[in-house]
């Protein structure tokens, strides 16, 4: 089954929780990165589908921020994305070869997309484009097939759910309101 999609949150500051799944007992409190980031910062961390990596978010100073994936017991260290965009939310395929992200043009101004991207650091493309005028695209969600992908966007003028194939086609709005709808998830 595809999966229904679950909840949609309201509000500016909404975000969706880290499901943890893990494979191995962890030590209490172990680290697992070196906290290289601008300011020793590590950020919006999600557990691969099979519980052996992670993807974060490391900010290499104030402007920009790259996504890294690390094996979970620590090993393996990979940078994915090498570019001057601020990068955000990764987000897991349900079979584990792909990443989804927000890339963050100029400096965190307006437009925001999401892009898609191998565990490898391959074949990254955008699969968004937003207008100049409005933040864009973010909180990228997964179908549980794999299939489709939801997200936020304000293309319409506020913030609406969206979803789209996982190679970015076609693009459909889902909600039609007044309200800020945010974080789309969906029930297996």
């Amino acid at each position: 089954m595809d999966g229904k999609l679950r909840s949609v949150a309201w509000g500016k500051e909404v975000r969706r929780p880290c499901r943890l799944r893990h494979e191995r007992r962890l030590k209490p409190k172990e680290r697992l990165t070196s906290g290289l980031g601008f300011g020793g910062t590590n950020l919006d961390p999600t557990w691969s589908p099979d519980g052996r990596k992670i993807a974060y978010v490391t900010p290499l100073n104030s402007d920009t921020a790259e996504i890294w994936v690390v094996n979970a017991n620590g090993g393996g260290l990979r940078r994915l994305t090498r570019n001057a965009m601020e990068h955000r939310e990764p987000a897991w395929s349900p079979n584990g070869r792909w990443l989804t992200f927000v890339g963050i043009h100029a400096f965190g101004e307006p437009p925001w997309d999401i892009y898609l991207v191998r565990p490898d650091g391959s074949g990254q493309r955008r699969l968004t484009r937003s207008r100049k005028n409005r933040f864009g695209a973010v909180d990228a969600a997964w179908s549980p097939n794999g299939q489709r992908i939801t997200f936020a966007s304000d293309r319409d003028g506020d913030t609406e759910i969206y979803v789209m194939s996982a190679d970015g086609s076609p693009q459909r709005q889902l909600t039609r309101n007044r309200v800020s709808d945010q974080a789309p998830s969906w029930v297996r």
